[in-house]
């Protein structure tokens, strides 16, 4: 009887670490899928905040010509 109870211990061990083996191969997969995704939303949000600081150093030339007018 004893024999039969680790027997089927083993059996469960063996399925859940199946389990949880799909389960990481699984989570690892969608990770490459968004990683890509995230980076490109990432330098597009880099290169948005350079085009608008791009456009402040541009507009200071402007703001100082029309406090030198006042």
């Amino acid at each position: 009887r004893e024999k039969r109870n680790l027997e089927n211990q083993v059996k469960d061990y063996a399925l859940r670490l199946e389990q949880e083996s799909k389960v990481s191969c699984h989570r690892t997969s969608n990770e490459r899928r968004t990683y890509p995704a995230e980076m490109s939303q990432a330098t597009f949000t880099s290169g948005s905040y350079q085009v608008s600081q791009r456009r402040q150093m541009d507009q200071l030339p402007k703001m100082k010509e029309n406090l030198v007018k006042t």
